[in-house]
């Protein structure tokens, strides 16, 4: 915060509860305060980037076990942006028993299809049928 070059901010992610029925928004679900830690001058290997535990993706696991399970009856749906196409996210909403919708941050991966067979994700999803909201 302030004018300085090496100031840091910090960023408040929130998640808020709509209503799927009427989309009108009830309230705040959760909210997760986190910042950028100043980039290191050493060279990281990328694979070895995803065991950083401050990696901007786990603040969206954060919110989804901060939020929690739904109650009886009712279904919650976390909709992410690419930052959380991470398969501990995945893991945190199946934990809570919510659904997800995320935006997918490459179309290039491989995935094992449902009969077990690898393909792109990209291939994948021009053949999964679609169906109009």
């Amino acid at each position: 915060v302030g004018k300085e070059k090496n100031n840091r901010g910090f960023f408040l992610h929130s998640g808020l509860l709509r209503d799927a029925h009427t989309g009108a928004i009830r309230g705040l679900a959760g909210q997760e305060l986190f910042y950028r830690r100043p980039k290191s001058r050493v060279k990281v290997h990328k694979n070895t980037r995803r065991l950083d535990p401050h990696r901007e993706s786990v603040v969206w696991g954060q919110l989804i076990d901060h939020v929690g399970s739904p109650p009886t009856g009712v279904q919650w749906i976390h909709v992410c942006d690419r930052a959380a196409d991470d398969y501990e996210v995945y893991l945190r909403a199946h934990r809570n028993g919510c659904g997800w919708v995320i935006r997918a941050a490459r179309l290039n991966r491989n995935v094992l299809t449902i009969t077990g067979e690898a393909a792109t994700l990209e291939k994948l999803l021009a053949v999964v049928p679609t169906q109009p909201c």
